[in-house]
């Protein structure tokens, strides 16, 4: 792998910059009024709504005006996103101004007039404290003529059926973030079901895929249930819900329509932080060769060829799938920036790029080629399902070429891996993340050098940071999680001049705009309890101790510790281990019960307070809904920035913050030593794990509680435990 000169997803950013004014400059007053309205909604447009308003009362019913002219106005939003054309903020304005209309028409409506056409009942799942998903569906029905009765988070199954049959709604949409959210939806639907309760479902979160929810959880509860993987898919699906049309029909067409959903089907999997998808246009390829220094492999790459792999928004690798023949494949060019070299993320980018590539056909061959001097990086791709072939076995006869050209290209012979019939497949055909070979002894440890340094930490203990400067945690904001994620600000269709307008004309601006509201009204308060602690590691386990005579508050402060004699076990971790490739496991970073000494393990706990969580909830409720969208994606990734920065601190105070990257955007993509870890993501998945962190940590003191589904509440906030250990990267297990 050569070295990375440049961050090529910041390069591609400005590459793309630009933006495009979705109001129209045409002079709507030689329009019939009719057009106007319609041309007001698409545009977002409410200086002199009211005039038109009147005008058009003055010919129709208010009835009419919001379910011909308003409405058809909102179905070509809905066309518009769905096509890449139009960026979610846009839309919410649009949605904007058509509550404003309703609410202008309302008072000129008989009281019986019911405009709705039908009713969902809406909520967070229980123990989850996140909202923004759901109350993107709430703002898209309800500005398309439907009722939605939206009962918040943390929401009981119990509550919504009680909210069915309250208001005699026609559906249920079920949302959530995390994996532990899936599974309260999954016992959700069992008890449902149980109750012979046949209600159409939709479920939505960025945890759940249409896989899992149609295959699996539809075998719980039947074909009345459904996917949405965004606010538009959810409108879809009660669209032909009322249109009298089955939820599964309903499903199969919306999957199609809308270009986020089309997004996610391109995903090939996604676990935690590590995502693996197909790139969206040529840009996406030029940033991959940049960042893999091949350009030779991609110089004449089809975008729809290309696979990239991405770590936070951020490109942190990816290959080329070649078409040999119709039955024969090429992984070509494969690779992940050097900061992941040694974390498995090449491995979980080979194992989707074959799951892809197999999804229609699961007897395609598909081959890799490895330098054969490389005896590691072999056996690695033969733990997860390669198997060696002679270069002229029969299977490959047509591969011969590609293999001069790779002998001319590196030094030395290559090894021809062959991925097996099982890698990628399910029993039944399609893709499936884990069919991999799995071995027995689940505790043996890694190859990780177990010869590492302790840093030195300067207390032992935990301590609480208060009135830290926003000035400084904005530095560590990942723009591109901020922009492309939380706001949805992507190029689309648009010609990159359009985009760069976009984002130099529109959306910087108002990036500077809510950190100066922020800063001004006190809208972020970030706060920080963190520590260093004694531990070792035993097996799987991550064992944390305590001074013997420290008890009760004395436990929440700086400790004195001495040396290692008077140290008792306080809490202990057990990690997953994986059972293939390097075998990792997050203890195998630590100094085992067998070798002297103990090492250290810094904890941390970071918010920006409930006001955020406030202020976003009232910007909902008085239906400012872009500027919810805006300021809701501001205090997540300033959270997160929060997160960033103290680890950054955590290592300069351990002594190895030198080995950190200069530009602060390569610390995104890990260019630092060691490792930040959250438990619920891959390499820690047991949420339940932050019960032992709260009695190291006690965060209450900072204002953060714990959920029944063991989630922290403010949503704005986040924890993690952190690996000094060089070779700790992210990993899958």
């Amino acid at each position: 792998m050569r070295k990375l000169t440049f961050d090529p997803l910041v390069a591609l950013m400005e590459h793309y910059d630009g933006k495009t004014s979705l109001t129209s400059t045409v002079d709507r007053s030689t329009l019939p009024v009719e057009e106007r309205l319609k041309g007001r909604i698409i545009d977002g447009d409410r200086i002199g709504l009211d005039d038109d308003l009147a005008e058009a009362l003055k010919q129709h019913s208010p009835l009419d005006i919001i379910n011909t002219f308003l409405l058809d106005g909102m179905k070509v939003v809905g066309e518009l996103f769905g096509a890449g054309k139009m960026q979610l903020p846009f839309v919410l304005q649009s949605a904007e101004t058509m509550k404003t209309a309703v609410a202008y028409l309302e008072p000129f409506m008989e009281k019986a007039e019911d405009r709705s056409k039908g009713t969902m009942v809406i909520a967070t799942v229980k123990g989850d404290v996140h909202d923004i998903g759901k109350n993107l569906v709430d703002i898209i029905l309800t500005n398309n003529g439907y009722r939605v009765v939206n009962l918040g988070i943390k929401v009981p199954v119990e509550q919504m059926l009680e909210a069915v049959a309250e208001h005699k709604a026609d559906a249920i949409g079920m949302s959530g973030l995390l994996v532990k959210s899936t599974l309260v939806m999954k016992e959700n639907l069992q008890i449902m079901r149980d109750r012979e309760i046949s209600l159409p479902v939709v479920l939505g979160g960025a945890a759940l895929n249409r896989r899992y929810v149609e295959e699996d959880l539809r075998g719980i509860y039947g074909a009345n249930l459904a996917y949405a993987a965004d606010a538009f898919d959810g409108l879809h699906f009660m669209d032909r819900l009322a249109s009298g049309e089955a939820v599964a029909s309903a499903v199969a067409e919306s999957s199609v329509t809308t270009g986020a959903a089309a997004e996610a089907k391109l995903r090939l999997t996604e676990r935690g932080e590590i995502a693996v998808r197909r790139a969206t246009d040529a840009f996406e390829v030029e940033a991959l060769a940049n960042l893999l220094a091949d350009q030779e492999t991609y110089a004449d790459a089809p975008f729809p060829d290309v696979v990239v792999a991405e770590l936070v928004e951020q490109i942190i690798g990816g290959g080329r799938i070649v078409q040999v023949r119709d039955d024969l494949v090429y992984l070509q060019g494969v690779g992940t920036v050097a900061e992941q070299g040694k974390t498995g993320a090449v491995l979980d980018l080979v194992r989707g790029m074959v799951a892809d590539v197999r999804r229609e056909n699961p007897e395609v061959l598909v081959l890799l080629l490895a330098d054969s001097a490389d005896k590691r990086g072999v056996m690695l791709w033969k733990g997860i399902g390669f198997e060696g072939v002679s270069p002229d076995d029969e299977r490959v006869q047509d591969f011969a070429e590609t293999i001069i050209s790779w002998r001319q290209t590196n030094s030395g012979e290559p090894s021809v891996l062959l991925a097996k019939p099982g890698l990628g497949v399910t029993r039944g055909g399609g893709n499936q993340e884990d069919a991999l070979p799995s071995t027995s002894d689940s505790s043996h440890r890694s190859d990780v050098a177990r010869s590492v340094p302790v840093p030195h930490p300067p207390f032992f203990g935990s301590r609480l940071v208060e009135n830290i400067p926003l000035d400084k945690i904005f530095q560590y904001i990942n723009e591109v999680a901020l922009i492309r994620g939380q706001w949805g600000i992507k190029k689309g269709k648009r010609s990159a001049e359009e985009y760069r307008e976009e984002l130099e004309t529109i959306i910087y601006p108002k990036f500077e705009e809510l950190k100066l509201v922020a800063k001004r009204e006190s809208l972020l308060v970030p706060k920080v309890v963190y520590g260093y602690f004694p531990c070792k590691s035993d097996g799987n386990r991550v064992i944390v101790y305590r001074p013997k005579e420290v008890e009760g508050e004395a436990l929440y402060r700086e400790w004195n510790v001495e040396d290692g004699s008077d140290l008792v076990e306080w809490q202990s971790f057990d990690f997953p281990r994986q059972q293939s490739g390097r075998r990792l496991c997050l203890s195998d970073f630590f100094r085992s019960v067998d070798e002297d000494g103990f090492d250290v393990i810094p904890f941390h706990i970071v918010t920006v307070g409930e006001k955020a969580s406030e202020y976003t909830a009232r910007l909902f409720a008085d239906g400012n809904y872009s500027d919810y969208l805006y300021f809701h994606g501001l205090s997540v990734e300033t959270a997160e920035a929060l997160a960033e920065y103290w680890h950054k601190s955590i290592r300069i105070e351990l002594g190895i913050a030198d080995q950190d990257a200069e530009d602060i955007r390569k610390l995104f993509s890990q260019g630092y030593r060691g490792s930040r870890y959250s438990f619920g993501y891959p390499a820690c998945p047991n949420l339940e794990d932050q019960q032992q962190l709260f009695e190291i940590l006690r965060p209450e003191r900072i204002g953060i509680q714990l959920t029944e589904e063991f989630m922290l509440d403010p949503e704005q906030s986040t924890s993690a435990l952190v690996v000094h250990h060089p070779e700790a990267k992210y990993f899958n297990v």
